[in-house]
């Protein structure tokens, strides 16, 4: 078991490492067209899995919402605004950043990590070539601008699927759950920094991850582990600092 200097010294070291590859990642312009490409990559492998995904949590959460709100007040009719300004405040753009990091986040790690323990990046740079230019920088451009998408077209899954939830559920009128009397700009501001955050730090954090791999095959394995399970603790503290940011400037 390590000791408590040894860990806390791991953590400032990754932190570190971390922050140094993002400046370097966004100093350096990828090459042409590799963005894009890499947009469409990430944006098909994951928006089936969000979008089912953040149908199933609207369904939940206004089942959920619902029942509570008819055993206190007897007419679950007024939880649908509550609902969808938490949709859109909070869990469509986290829910959606945890999905995410289990699919862009592993597949970064995963790809990094195999071309690490194989040499390739070896040899990259062996030509004078920058891995971090040709390999990062588009991955890192490519998941910020996905990860916009996504948190937006969950938000709207989960947000329709807990309308039609009403309905079937207690006899609601869709255009009753979504009443945006309750979403303000500040819900809209708070929901794209928060896409934004996300979309910054899950790639450079699986990226992290995979070039750092080292011990053969088995390495691509803990590398892609390391870098889900960094990419969703970031996004949990991401979310609370979000939050807390916002409620001390009052958005």
């Amino acid at each position: 078991m390590p000791r408590p200097v040894d860990l806390g010294r791991r953590i400032v070291r990754e932190i570190g490492g971390t922050l140094l590859l993002f400046w370097r990642a966004w100093t350096r312009r990828p090459p042409p067209g590799e963005v894009l490409r890499e947009v469409a990559d990430l944006f098909v492998r994951t928006l089936p899995l969000n979008l089912a995904a953040m149908a199933f949590v609207g369904a939940v959460v206004m089942v959920d919402g619902g029942t509570q709100v008819e055993r206190l007040f007897g007419d679950p009719a007024g939880v649908g605004p509550a609902v969808l300004e938490l949709l859109v405040r909070e869990f469509g753009p986290t829910f959606a950043a945890v999905i995410a990091a289990t699919r862009i986040g592993a597949g970064i790690a995963a790809e990094l990590s195999a071309m690490r323990v194989s040499e390739q990046i070896d040899a990259l740079e062996l030509t004078a070539a920058d891995p971090i230019r040709e390999l990062v920088a588009p991955r890192a451009r490519a998941a910020l601008l996905a990860l916009v998408g996504l948190g937006f077209l969950s938000t709207l899954a989960a947000a329709y699927t807990g309308a039609w939830t009403a309905r079937i559920a207690f006899g609601s009128r869709p255009g009753a759950f979504l009443d945006t009397s309750l979403v303000d700009r500040g819900d809209v501001l708070v929901a794209l920094v928060k896409c934004v955050a996300f979309g910054l730090a899950i790639p450079v954090i699986a990226a992290r991850a995979g070039l750092t791999a080292s011990g053969g095959a088995p390495a691509v394995g803990r590398a892609t582990t390391r870098g889900v399970v960094a990419s969703i603790v970031a996004v949990v503290v991401i979310d609370l600092a979000v939050g807390a940011g916002a409620l001390v400037l009052g958005v």
